[in-house]
């Protein structure tokens, strides 16, 4: 599966999410930017639609959650 990767830079005219759909795993951007590692993996951010690993972000539910830079949803004001 990790043979078919992207490896290249983040595009909005084919996000991450599109991708890891597609199963076609793509660098955790957070890893990549601010630690300058390369980490694979098949989550991304329901917010920002960037790939994210385990370590950067949480997960909501299969391939998808949030990363680190979006945060947690706000809390339901009643």
């Amino acid at each position: 599966m990790w043979e078919n990767a992207y490896y290249g830079d983040y595009d909005n005219s084919d996000t991450d999410e599109t991708k890891i759909r597609r199963h076609i795993p793509v660098p955790c951007r957070t890893c990549e930017a601010v630690l300058r590692k390369l980490t694979v993996t098949l989550y991304y951010c329901a917010t920002c639609h960037q790939g994210f690993c385990n370590e950067h972000g949480n997960f909501a539910g299969p391939g998808r959650g949030r990363c680190i830079h979006c945060g947690p949803h706000p809390a339901a004001s009643s």
